[in-house]
């Protein structure tokens, strides 16, 4: 009788646990998952085998194996969290996209930290959620003020403030340009050019550099979508994850397996025809959308073409950038920069192997590949002021 009590307080505990726990999915969406969210699944099981043989002879062999191996699993989570605490906010950021967050910008006037397995940078951001200093609205008419558009590889991830390409690239301009920083982790093309159209475009920048990536177009479109995703209500219209995301999300443990045995975690479950006939029309509207915007504001815009770790080692990307050049080069605009013959040149003169220039778990650049970065951007920004 004292066990039956003690199981219907814990059912009680367990039915105020998931209530709240989807209070807070509701306001906060995938946010609301805490470390304590990683172990409830251990917790409930253990509970409902326990009930279970309240009703159903089980073996005490059986009852004992099944806790063991939850509580295993549980320990792992714990170990596996602690290892990376932000690993759910940047698993959220790279597959799932906040409906209130309508730029994709992190808090304003706030710290957050770019922490992996390899690496832990610490951030802040200015008013517009951007991890730059605060800018000045009125321009320097003796400077060139060029914005930076882009996602981790702009934002700087894996390297220290002063180690993000357009830090780097300010220093190589010199003082008569002014780089701003608007990348942001996880974002895209489309994001980056809501954020120059609605907030950026006041700075009056004259160059707005844009990076384009396999990961924005093979993994962030299709999961989020074209320019639809944009409400008038500014919300953002979600599109459904694929199935491994949601068992992904609340373990850790899952997650991590995923990641070791399956190297296309976070990529669109298909990529056919059908959807690289769609994402040429998503980058014929960006495109148009871009030009426009450099006609109506005198902007020069540059399309950089940014290589992941595996395109610098094949020499090769992994989606043909051809039509993309093509319809660039129909504006009077835009310009393209692909950056990997330049990645290649200029690692071969520095005499290194390429994975020197990059993590080698996380991948992203370290602060030598976003110095190699900054190099290659500028010499086209100074091509481009100079004609």
């Amino acid at each position: 009788m004292v066990f039956r009590f003690l199981l219907s307080i814990a059912w009680l505990f367990v039915a105020f646990y998931f209530t709240w726990e989807y209070y807070w999915f509701s306001k906060v969406n995938w946010h609301f998952v805490r470390w304590h969210t990683h172990l409830a699944p251990f917790a409930l099981a253990i509970l409902l085998l326990l009930t279970l043989t309240q009703f159903v002879q089980i073996k005490e062999r059986t009852v004992l194996l099944t806790s063991s191996v939850c509580i295993g699993l549980a320990l792992a989570e714990v170990l596996l969290f602690a290892r990376n605490p932000n690993g759910d906010v940047m698993f959220i950021s790279q597959l799932k996209t906040n409906p209130t967050n309508y730029y994709h910008a992190w808090p304003a006037n706030a710290t957050h930290y770019l922490k992996k397995e390899e690496f832990n940078y610490q951030r802040h951001t200015n008013s517009l959620g951007f991890s730059d200093k605060e800018w000045r609205i009125e321009k320097d008419t003796s400077k060139i003020r060029v914005l930076s558009l882009g996602d981790s590889f702009t934002e700087g991830d894996a390297a220290p403030a002063d180690s993000a390409y357009p830090f780097l690239m300010q220093k190589i301009l010199g003082e008569s340009y002014e780089v701003m920083n608007a990348g942001t982790c996880g974002s895209d093309p489309l994001f980056n050019y809501k954020n120059l159209e609605d907030r950026l475009l006041q700075y009056k920048p004259d160059i707005v550099v844009q990076t384009i990536s396999t990961n924005d177009l093979l993994n962030d479109l299709p999961l989020r979508g074209g320019f639809e995703r944009f409400q008038p209500n500014d919300k953002i219209k979600e599109n459904s994850p694929p199935a491994w995301f949601y068992p992904a999300m609340i373990s850790v443990v899952f997650r991590t397996l995923l990641t070791t045995f399956n190297n296309n975690i976070g990529k669109a479950p298909v990529i056919d025809n059908t959807y690289l006939t769609n994402l040429e029309t998503i980058l014929q509207q960006l495109t148009f959308n871009f030009d426009n915007l450099g006609k109506q504001h005198d902007m020069k815009i540059i399309f950089v073409l940014l290589p992941l770790k595996n395109e610098v080692q094949n020499n090769k990307y992994d989606y043909n950038y051809l039509p993309l050049q093509q319809m660039a080069a129909q504006s009077n605009t835009i310009r393209t920069l692909d950056l990997l013959p330049c990645y290649a040149q200029k690692i071969h003169l520095s005499g290194s192997d390429f994975k020197t220039f990059y993590w080698q778990i996380d991948q992203h650049h370290n602060s030598t590949g976003y110095k190699l970065m900054a190099e290659c951007i500028a010499e086209k920004v100074l091509r481009i002021t100079e004609q």
